[in-house]
Formats: C-alpha cells, sequence, structure tokens
C-alpha cells in the first residue's frame, strides 16, 4: 500500500512541475508576442497596388501610397518589422479572417455590418463617396444617374449606394483605377469612389471626368484587425493619436492630397472592447 501511495505522490508531483513548467512557456510566449502577432516582430499587413492615393505602383515600379508610408510609420514607433503583401480588394476581409494577415491597410469604410466580423481601429480618415461623371455629362444631382450604367468597387460599401440610386446596369471592378478610367472612356457612365482618391485620379491622369457635388455618402475610415484581436488594436490607437499630434500625419497626407482629413475627436472613437 505504501508503495502505491509513493508512486502516486511521484506521479501527482510530476504532472504538477509539468503543468507549471507549461504554464511558464505558455506565459512566456505572451511576454514575447503581447500584440498577438502573426509573426512575432513583425506587422504582416494586406495592402493593394490599385487603389492610389493609398496604394499604387509608381512609374519607378515601387509600391508607394498615403496608407503604407503611415503603416512604415506606424511599424517604426512600435519596433516592428513591417511585412506588406499586395491581395486584391476582395481578397482582403477572406485573408484576415484566416489569420494570413494582422492587419488591413486600405482604408476601409466603417459600417455596421463590418463590425460584426472585424475589429476597427480609430479612424484616421474622413471622406465619402462621390459620383463620378464624364466632363460633359448631363448627370448633376445623383438622382440623374438612375436607369443608366454605374461601376462599382466588387466587394465595396459602395454597393449598396449604387443600387440605391437606381442605374440601369451595374459594373463591377476589381480596381478604382479600371473603374474611373471607364469613366474616361465612357464605358460606364458614372462610377462611384472615394472622394481622395476619385480626386487624385483626375489630377493625376488629366481624365476628362468630374464629380457630382452631392455625396452618395460620409464615412470615416480606418484599419481593420481580426475580431478581437484588442491588444494590437490599442497599440495603433496609441500611435495612431502620436501621429496626429507630432505632426507626422499632416505631413504624410499632404505629401499624396494636398490635406489633411483627420476625424473630429467624436468621430474618431470607432473601437468597441467587449
Amino acid at each position: 500500500m505504501r508503495k502505491v501511495l509513493l508512486v502516486l505522490f511521484i506521479l501527482t508531483v510530476i504532472a504538477t512541475f509539468a503543468f507549471a513548467e507549461g504554464q511558464k512557456e505558455e506565459a512566456a510566449a505572451e511576454d514575447s508576442n503581447p500584440l498577438n502577432l502573426i509573426k512575432p516582430g513583425k506587422l504582416v499587413v494586406a495592402v493593394t497596388q490599385t487603389y492610389p492615393p493609398f496604394g499604387y505602383i509608381d512609374k519607378n515600379g515601387d509600391h508607394v501610397g498615403l496608407a503604407i508610408d503611415l503603416d512604415r510609420e506606424i511599424c517604426k514607433r512600435l519596433g516592428l518589422e513591417y511585412e506588406p503583401i499586395r491581395i486584391e480588394w476582395s481578397g482582403l476581409m477572406p485573408s484576415l479572417n484566416a489569420q494570413k494577415i494582422d492587419m488591413i491597410s486600405n482604408p476601409m469604410d466603417i459600417t455596421e455590418e463590418r463590425k460584426k466580423t472585424v475589429t476597427f481601429a480609430n479612424a484616421w480618415i474622413k471622406s465619402g463617396g462621390v459620383l463620378l461623371v464624364p466632363a460633359d455629362s448631363d448627370v448633376y444631382e445623383l438622382e440623374d444617374i438612375a436607369g443608366k450604367k454605374i461601376g462599382v468597387l466588387l466587394a465595396s460599401s459602395w454597393v449598396p449606394h449604387a443600387k440605391r440610386l437606381n442605374p440601369g446596369e451595374i459594373k463591377y471592378y476589381e480596381s478604382d483605377v479600371i473603374g474611373l478610367r471607364d469613366v474616361a472612356n465612357r464605358q460606364v457612365d458614372a462610377c462611384i469612389t472615394d472622394f481622395l482618391a476619385g480626386t487624385y485620379a483626375i489630377k493625376e491622369n488629366s481624365y476628362p471626368i468630374r464629380y457630382v457635388e452631392e455625396y452618395v455618402t460620409v464615412m470615416q475610415k480606418a484599419h481593420v484587425f481580426k475580431k478581437g484581436n484588442y491588444e494590437l488594436v490599442r497599440a495603433i490607437n496609441k500611435v495612431l493619436d502620436e501621429i496626429y499630434a507630432d505632426g507626422t500625419y499632416a505631413e504624410i497626407t499632404e505629401k499624396y492630397i494636398n490635406a489633411v482629413p483627420w476625424p473630429s475627436a467624436d468621430e474618431r472613437v470607432m473601437t468597441i472592447f467587449d
């Protein structure tokens, strides 16, 4: 009996020791990766190369843009290596939910529907969707597009707004760049895109197009994260505030769009920590 009790005691001690060591290893792993990154020490970021001024390929073949400059600054201040992965717009959400990336770089409109499946950082851009038409178009108000052919970015928040305008036909694009080009070439009667992106495209390409004065919608935009990754979101929020406060944000945005589209204080706070 004593031998049995001794064996049980020894096994209990071994099990307790193993459990304690396991707890230590788990705690050490968490300490070494406090932001719950896919690759500790690296921020794996999804970027697109067809959404100027936020992300695009310049004449030298380099991947540049407003969002990319901002993300590099974020990584620098967090002491993380910046690791961009090029993904088309329609593949951004699936890649995030499959845990292939830590963050979506492209500023996404913050919608209640998206909040159900992802977590947004605080907004860093205020802009809105506008209707772009050929310069000599007879479309001057949103209601004038009814019955006509309209282009819209696939899987974007513009899609329901495009349908609301009662067009005769909707053409879906993987890139705003192609959509705006089709407006200039009269392949479609109009295209919905972000005001900042549209203004940049008209300026850079000398497109004979204009935008309808009335906004289709006004939205705040933010970085996007896997649902519940709050430690990383808190870190990003803190750094964004610092980047704005010391003037770096203005330097980055004015380089591309000659504007500082920072939302007001009450418009910025978007993160809901469950």
